[in-house]
């Protein structure tokens, strides 16, 4: 993700009150001191209030529409409320969905009602592009003027990844430090669930958004993947950063 000036966009499926719209769009204005652009898709709730909130049209399912969108005006971030879509045992459902962004997502599903953040819980894992939330989670923490808990966790229970989860997790640490964001690593652990884990701490944890890949190591084929189970199950925002595929040093695009 590119630093330059903050382009937020924000919809909603139909179903969602005018009050969770409102909501999210004035934490967000609030914390970013930008305009927020609501961007009107076929299947989105119309909007009709107009303080300081710029309407596009896009014609098109709302995730395909929303995910050009994002693309054709350089979001840096989408704000999304809608219900999860399902996948198979195959794949597909929200991490496909996420995987068209170009920027991260944060999305509140119904039950998710919009809440500043007192923390972000980060999740690492031992996939190198883990680290490709680093620089988002750093913006919104600062936005926010919320501590970043770093967690390291893996259904893995080899030495070799312990040891990648140790680096990465200190690297993002060391990342954080120089962003001037308050960062530190409050849990690293191997052969764990990663996904009951997750849910575990945000819940415990008041309003903690947490933040996580499209795709992460965790995942195994024919089952629910983790960013499904986090999707459908979120109490609050979660901040989902597509994995972008990078040719360079380290291969990560952090």
């Amino acid at each position: 993700m590119q630093e330059n000036t903050t382009v937020i966009l924000l919809t909603a499926e139909k179903s969602t009150s005018p009050e969770r719209v409102e909501q999210a769009i004035a934490g967000l204005h609030m914390a970013f001191r930008v305009p927020v652009q609501y961007i009107e898709t076929d299947e989105s709730a119309e909007w009709e209030n107009s303080h300081s909130v710029i309407c596009t049209r896009k014609p098109g399912k709302l995730w395909k529409a929303m995910a050009g969108a994002a693309e054709e005006m350089k979001a840096t971030f989408a704000c999304v409320l809608a219900t999860p879509v399902a996948g198979s045992m195959l794949g597909g459902g929200m991490g496909s969905r996420i995987g068209q962004f170009t920027c991260s997502v944060i999305y509140l599903n119904p039950q998710s009602n919009w809440c500043k953040p007192q923390g972000f819980l980060m999740h690492l894992g031992t996939m190198s592009e883990s680290r490709q939330k680093l620089y988002p989670v750093s913006l919104l923490s600062k936005a926010f003027f919320a501590p970043v808990n770093i967690v390291g966790l893996t259904s893995s229970k080899s030495q070799e990844d312990e040891n990648y989860l140790a680096i990465y997790c200190r690297q993002a640490e060391e990342y954080m430090a120089k962003k001037g964001v308050r960062a530190s690593c409050k849990e690293q652990q191997i052969g764990t669930d990663v996904t009951a884990r997750l849910l575990e701490l945000s819940g415990a944890q008041g309003c903690h958004w947490l933040s996580i890949l499209n795709e992460t190591d965790s995942d195994r084929m024919f089952k629910t993947s983790t960013v499904q189970h986090i999707c459908n199950r979120a109490t609050s925002p979660v901040l989902i950063t597509p994995r972008q595929e990078v040719i360079g040093k380290g291969g990560s695009g952090y």
